[in-house]
């Protein structure tokens, strides 16, 4: 039976973060896979949404939104 492979999502303002946690996760955590990398974090919410991740790595500091507004904001959508 073949694992099944985790599907990370990360959520970042700064590109060099996303490009250096995306190498970090391919280079030491071969059961993740990233399906996706957004650096705005309303982008990001639509793309959970459409792939539902198994796991987010969420900055907490972003223009816009924070980390943790983003994840209040996703349950509020999905226990309505």
């Amino acid at each position: 039976m073949l694992p099944t492979m985790i599907k990370a999502m990360l959520i970042d303002d700064e590109p060099d973060n996303l490009q250096f946690i995306s190498s970090m996760i391919s280079i030491f955590c071969p059961a993740v896979s990233v399906v996706g990398a957004y650096s705005d974090p309303f982008e990001g919410m639509e793309a959970i949404l459409k792939q539902k991740p198994d796991v987010l790595l969420l900055d907490i500091e972003m223009p816009g939104m924070t980390g943790f507004e983003l994840l209040g904001a996703y349950r509020l959508l999905i226990l309505s």
